[in-house]
């Protein structure tokens, strides 16, 4: 039966861990050990309702469960963030990764710009994941941090050319999460971009089976996170003032993840005459964040 499930691989009589088991416990933030203790809540779950852990709202807790499993989730997603800053096409000066984790997100754009600085905002301890990963990668004089709780730490309005949320809107209700959206809008220069990647996996049967299950495992995980739909996130870009939204798909071990990308109004950029329609959506590469000198020269 493990063989079948693909856990075990036969040779004779010898049975070894499965090449699929061992890269799924490589990759898997809390291991084989934890993984399979989430999944043995599920009897649980769909009795009850009562999540596997309460860390809803309690930045506290976050931080200890987070702290230990940031640099997993860096390494599971290391390769959908390469296929990200690829889609980016000018280079930005400064970044925010908001919710930044191991900043695998973040820290791939820096890899590819040489230019770019990048501003971590994550709880305290988790940033710790952060540092090193960006010294690991020789990019630790290019990074800052804003330690503390994302929903209350100041962060500076209109300082950032590119702003990354990466599979933090999930883990909040849908309150919080618009909230979120909107306090990251208002950290970008004019012209600058919003990336938010998530669960947001889309165009294929496989695709949405994958989406399907792991929206199971985040339910076992929080009381009140859940996975939101393109559509949802979009109106919280908009309703943060945000357009020229272009989807993303990336390409990750779980077959989950996707982006949107959004831009922030430029008056530089505005037409002549009547103001322009209803936001439109686009797919394909990130323009990325402009050229502010250029732009300036320009002017």
């Amino acid at each position: 039966m493990l063989v079948a499930f693909g856990l075990a691989s036969r040779d004779g009589d010898d049975y070894t861990t499965s090449p699929a088991l061992r890269a799924f416990a490589e990759h898997s933030p809390d291991g084989l050990d934890g993984a399979n203790a989430l999944w043995a809540h599920a009897p649980a779950f769909l009795k009850t309702g009562t999540p596997f852990r309460d860390i809803d709202e309690k930045p506290a807790e976050r931080e200890v469960v987070y702290s230990t499993i940031v640099a997993g989730i860096g390494r599971l997603f290391a390769g959908a963030a390469k296929d990200l800053a690829a889609r980016i096409e000018r280079a930005p000066d400064r970044v925010l990764d908001i919710g930044c984790g191991s900043g695998v997100w973040s820290l791939a754009i820096a890899e590819r710009f040489a230019g770019a600085r990048v501003t971590g905002l994550d709880l305290p301890d988790v940033l710790r994941a952060f540092e090193s990963r960006a010294a690991e990668l020789g990019l630790g004089d290019r990074i800052g941090t804003l330690p503390g709780d994302m929903h209350a730490v100041e962060i500076p309005a209109g300082a950032f050319d590119l702003v990354i949320i990466a599979n933090v809107v999930r883990l909040e209700k849908p309150d919080r999460a618009g909230r979120l959206v909107a306090r990251a809008a208002k950290a970008l220069v004019p012209g600058g971009e919003l990336v938010v990647v998530d669960a947001l996996a889309d165009g294929s049967a496989e695709r949405a089976r994958s989406l399907a299950v792991y929206a199971l495992h985040l339910a076992i995980r929080l009381a009140r996170g859940r996975v939101y739909t393109r559509a949802q996130i979009k109106e919280w870009l908009a309703h943060a003032g945000l357009s020229e939204f272009r989807d993303v798909s990336l390409s990750d071990p779980l077959g989950t993840v996707g982006a949107i990308s959004s831009s922030s109004p430029d008056p530089h950029d505005q037409p002549e005459g009547p103001t322009r329609g209803p936001a439109r959506t686009t797919r394909g590469a990130l323009p990325g964040c402009r050229d502010r000198a250029r732009g300036r020269a320009a002017r």
